[in-house]
């Protein structure tokens, strides 16, 4: 299953410049970034985290809601929502990171 969802990671990871094709049509990549290839995988990975991020929300949202208040279950509910907001936090410092670090290596 997490096979299905990275996939895209690194199908899209590169995109071709349609005007460098060979003599056969076929697309070859005139200059290899891999800067920008570690920028659309970072891009992509954020997405999904995002994703997550939503999907942990809702959950712990029904896990409130499920609770009938039982003690026990409304704190694990509480921790969701922090573990959520946390991952978000670090998933938006990594890309600002990436990006910080692009903005360095571009300027060489």
């Amino acid at each position: 299953m997490l096979v299905l969802i990275a996939l895209p990671v690194v199908v899209f990871a590169y995109e071709a410049d349609p005007a460098s094709t060979d003599t056969d049509g076929a697309t070859v990549p005139a200059d290899l970034e891999l800067v920008q290839i570690i920028t659309n995988i970072a891009d992509y990975a954020y997405t999904l985290l995002l994703v997550a991020a939503v999907i942990a929300f809702v959950w712990a949202g029904f896990m409130f809601l499920t609770a009938q208040g039982e003690p026990e279950k409304l704190n694990k509910a509480k921790m969701m929502v922090v573990y959520s907001i946390i991952g978000v936090l670090v998933s938006a410092l990594s890309w600002g990171i990436v990006g910080l670090i692009r903005g360095i290596v571009e300027k060489k």
